[in-house]
């Protein structure tokens, strides 16, 4: 043991880094590693050629999904769409029917509401024959009422409520409508200027007509009125009838705002002098 141990070198053996690097390359090439790290690449290279091809499976599968409920939302979408303007139309037909039935009705605002014999047939006969001049027969009026909810002590109301009254023929409502202008005229000694009759009209074309009295009231419009139901506007001898709220509304957001028209004789009376000394002293 001493002998041999004797014999090793003292110092340490230095490898040379290209001699170590020839003797790797030598095992790296040889055939049978070679080989071997072959077998290892193409394994893993199918491997993943596997689970690449599964992934693609998938993806395809999820896009024929997507493609098949894309179809189905096409569908449904279609029949929403016709379900929508089927109700349109069946609503602007039921809108229409309900018109149609207030076509006997007239209401009457302006007539205060302590006078309770304003819920009485008989009484609005006598009031129609004393402030429009009609003759309503006995059988003309089939009901009356007052519309809304009576006001209270602790709510009262700001103005009377209108009355509702139907009459038992179109023709009868349509005489008491012309002499509207009656009820108001200097020339009627039982003249009523805060008392107006109107057409009963629905809620929707209630609106109508609010629509086209504002429009008047900016003088984007020359009139407006209603009749039978239908709102009619006039513009410069253009008249036009009205029964959806969208075609009046984007005709009327068209028109610009015009100035007030004057007579001549109210213009001639706005630019003559002031003599009043006291008016023209707060002028």
């Amino acid at each position: 043991m001493e002998s041999s141990i004797s014999e090793l070198p003292k110092e340490p053996v230095l490898f040379d880094p290209a001699i170590i690097q020839n003797e790797v390359i030598k095992a790296l090439t040889h055939p049978d590693v070679k080989t071997l790290l072959l077998e290892v690449f193409r394994s893993a290279s199918s491997d993943n050629d596997s689970k690449f091809e599964k992934t693609a499976q998938k993806f395809d599968q999820i896009d024929a999904r997507y493609e098949a409920l894309g179809s189905k939302l096409n569908d449904l979408a279609d029949v929403v769409k016709v379900q929508a303007e089927t109700i349109l139309k069946q609503t602007a037909r039921i809108e229409e029917l309900e018109q149609y039935g207030r076509r006997n009705g007239v209401r009457i605002s302006g007539i205060p509401e302590k006078d309770t014999r304003g819920n009485s047939i008989p009484w609005m006969l006598n009031w129609s024959k004393t402030h429009l001049g009609l003759n309503i027969p006995p059988g003309g009026i089939s009901r009356m009422h007052r519309v809304g909810k009576p006001g209270t002590k602790e709510a009262p109301l700001t103005r009377p409520r209108a009355i509702l009254v139907k009459f038992s023929t179109y023709q009868l409502r349509r005489e008491a409508l012309f002499q509207n202008k009656f009820l108001r005229s200097a020339t009627n000694p039982d003249s009523l200027p805060n008392v107006f009759l109107s057409e009963d009209l629905s809620r929707q074309r209630e609106r109508l007509r609010y629509l086209a009295s504002q429009a008047y009231r900016l003088h984007k419009i020359d009139a407006s009125w209603t009749m039978d139901g239908t709102i009619i506007t006039d513009l410069n001898g253009t008249v036009k009838r009205w029964t959806e709220e969208d075609g009046l509304t984007e005709y009327l957001g068209g028109l610009p705002v015009r100035a007030k028209k004057t007579t001549p004789a109210a213009a001639a009376k706005a630019a003559a002098p002031v003599t009043d000394p006291e008016v023209a002293a707060t002028s």
